[in-house]
């Protein structure tokens, strides 16, 4: 059956693009390079093209072009909404936070650790608690902070929660007393 082939093939680039997300940090460049090839086969906005920009936008995080992140994450956050992807517009939007952390863009990062609250799936709310301590540490606002690492910790089978166990009762106590 030919109807079948295109969602085969979209379903098959999906595939491909997950194992690539997965190699972001691992192995950069052949990350790089593989969601580009991959990109330029996808149609606009099908969920191979928004996980291939969130690739794309960590792997320019990492190399520190803010600018080019937040520019991937939008597309990819437009993409899931436009398709109602609900579990991977979370994940994307906790990385843009990221980025807008280190643009300087606090109160956009809030929202969006916000707005990824709403739709992150368990294994994901540690690493939102960790990174929303991050920026609330930023900001000034300790107290606040040493609540979503503790919060974060009490996920300890996520990377999140990992994240919390070690950064958040590394930072919860000299953090708790101001403010």
């Amino acid at each position: 059956d030919t109807s079948t082939a295109p969602s085969r093939v979209a379903a098959l680039r999906v595939e491909r693009a997950r194992r690539v997300l997965e190699m972001v940090h691992s192995r950069p460049a052949s990350a790089r390079r593989q969601l580009l090839t991959l990109q330029g086969r996808c149609v606009p906005g099908e969920r191979a093209a928004v996980l291939c920009h969130w690739g794309l936008g960590r792997l320019a995080h990492d190399a520190g072009d803010i600018d080019a992140a937040l520019g991937h994450f939008d597309l990819a956050v437009d993409g899931a909404e436009a398709s109602g992807d609900t579990s991977v517009l979370a994940g994307v939007l906790v990385s843009r936070a990221l980025s807008l952390q280190a643009a300087g863009q606090l109160a956009r990062a809030l929202q969006d650790l916000d707005d990824a609250e709403r739709h992150a799936e368990p294994d994901l709310r540690g690493r939102l608690h960790g990174q929303r301590g991050f920026v609330l540490t930023v900001l000034g606002a300790g107290g606040l902070a040493s609540l979503h690492f503790s919060m974060n910790g009490d996920l300890p089978f996520t990377s999140g929660g990992v994240l919390g166990n070690f950064v958040g009762h590394g930072l919860a106590a000299p953090f708790s007393f101001t403010g």
